[in-house]
This record gives structure tokens, sequence and C-alpha cells, in this order.
């Protein structure tokens, strides 16, 4: 079977225009799967993959999801949009993502293509399915858009490599310098992501580092001023993003909390003093 033949992966939704997803216009291709499981998660339905145990079925308020030959079937046009599916789901997953093969994927990008001015990759995470990630960056370039991805880059190094050679630029999600800190917020260690991150800012394939600042305590200060000796010790002029911590759509049960201005004010002026050039806080 040939590469425009065959289903290359999984897709959770796609965003036909976005204007935070990088520079311009943005189609958004929101891919299912990610191998960090971190403590705010936004996004926690795009972690697994579903189980088909079934649980949804009777939480769905119009039927839109069904059992069909042992298999989870999502049927968009019954869908309420409800979310009690995505509530009850204790796999960190959801029934509502669909696998794409190259025509499909061509099509999409055909019909968004007068309204877009790039194209960026998301997740879940983006690097767990090279293979569509490559097809979906390729087609981009094919019709002369910017190329980006947004990833935790936590990888193996040959992935990120080639991956590197088709995409533009990427947004890394820097979650913590210090490895210990790492496993707390995301269950995963942070070796790979650091060695990744260091290879995309020397090829100057950075278009923005971001970091959630969610305490003002003194191992958060710590971590954000060592991410920025990190970077700054490897290319002064790349963005780097403190994301403020918000709880609305994040998961449940955690103690974290919104910083105040006065602290984000400190912390971008020592980010500064380091010597970043570029500073933003969201």
């Amino acid at each position: 079977m040939t590469l425009k033949n065959r289903q290359l992966g999984f897709i959770n939704k796609i965003l036909p225009v976005s204007a935070v997803d990088g520079p311009g216009n943005r189609l958004v291709f929101f891919l299912q799967g990610c191998n960090l499981n971190c403590i705010y998660c936004h996004n926690p339905e795009t972690i697994s993959y579903c189980t088909a145990c079934g649980k949804c079925i009777e939480k769905c308020g119009g039927c839109a999801i069904q059992s069909e030959k042992n298999k989870i079937v999502f049927h968009p046009a019954k869908c309420l949009n409800c979310g009690n599916c995505l509530e009850n789901c204790i796999y960190n997953s959801t029934p509502k993502y669909f696998s794409y093969g190259y025509r499909e994927i061509e099509k999409i990008i055909q019909n968004y293509s007068d309204f877009i001015s790039g194209i960026t990759i998301s997740g879940g995470e983006p690097t767990m399915q090279p293979d569509l990630t490559s097809t979906i960056l390729l087609i981009a370039k094919k019709k002369n858009k910017s190329a980006f991805i947004d990833t935790n880059a936590n990888c193996d190094e040959n992935v990120m490599e080639k991956l590197s050679c088709l995409f533009d630029k990427a947004m890394i999600d820097l979650k913590a310098f210090y490895s210990e800190e790492h496993i707390r917020l995301t269950g995963s260690d942070n070796s790979k992501i650091l060695k990744n991150t260091a290879f995309l800012l020397k090829s100057k394939k950075v278009y923005e580092i971001r970091t959630v600042v969610f305490s003002e305590e003194k191992f958060m200060t710590d971590n954000i001023l060592k991410i920025a000796e990190f970077i700054a010790r490897l290319n002064k002029t790349v963005k780097y993003k403190l994301i403020v911590f918000r709880k609305e759509g994040t998961r449940k049960g955690h103690i974290l909390k919104t910083p105040k201005d006065e602290y984000l004010s400190r912390l971008k002026k020592e980010c500064a003093g380091i010597g970043l050039s570029n500073i933003a806080v969201n």
C-alpha cells in the first residue's frame, strides 16, 4: 500500500483558523497521544488512546457514542458537545478522534489554503506520530505554507532531527529544568527534552519556549531562571514566554495557584538580567 492510500495516524481535532498557535492565521492539527502527564494539562483527553471500555456510552447525552463490533464508534452528527464523555473518561482519552490518510489531509489543507499563512501541528504530542507529522509538514511545504510544530520535545533525538528538516520552527513547552521537578509535574524525566531543545536552539529552529508559572515559591523561581540561563547560553534572541497558570479548563484536584502580577514582573526582569532579549508574559 502506498503512502497516499494508507492511514497515517490519529487526529483529535482540527482548528481551521487560529491566531495563537504561531504567527498569522494558522490551520492547527491536534494529534492524539502524549508521553507526558502534566498535572495542569488543558487537554487531558489527548493523552491516551481509547481502551473501548464503553463507560462513555451511558454518559453520552445524544447517543453519539455507540459500540459496534466490539469497537467504540463516534457519530459527530449526533454529538451535543455536552462534554460528558470527556469528564467521565478515567483513561485520559476520548472516543472522538479519527484516523487520517494522506489524501484526507491534503484536501483539508487545500480547503483552507486561501485563508491561512501557515500550519501548526500540536496535540497531544506530534513527535509520537512521526509518519503523520512528517506528512502534514510535507504537504504544508508543498502548498507554500509555513510549517510549525508545538512540542514537548520528549522524543528520541533521531526523530527530532528528521522532523526538524521538515518544519520551519518549533514551539516548545519546557515544563521544568530540574529533573526531579519535571518528574513531579509530568511523570517523566526531561533528559531527552533538554537535549532536543538544545539541538533546536543551536539550529535556530525555535520560535518560542514556554513555561507555565503556577507558584511564587522558591522552586518556581529557581526553575524559571535556570531555564532562562539555558536558553541564553544557546540563543539569547528566542522568545521566552511565561504562561500564567489559570485554573479554568485544567484538571481538577490540584493545588496550583495563579501568580500575582508583581511576581511575574520580577521574574521577567530577572530573566532579562540573565541576557534574554525577548520575554513575554501571557
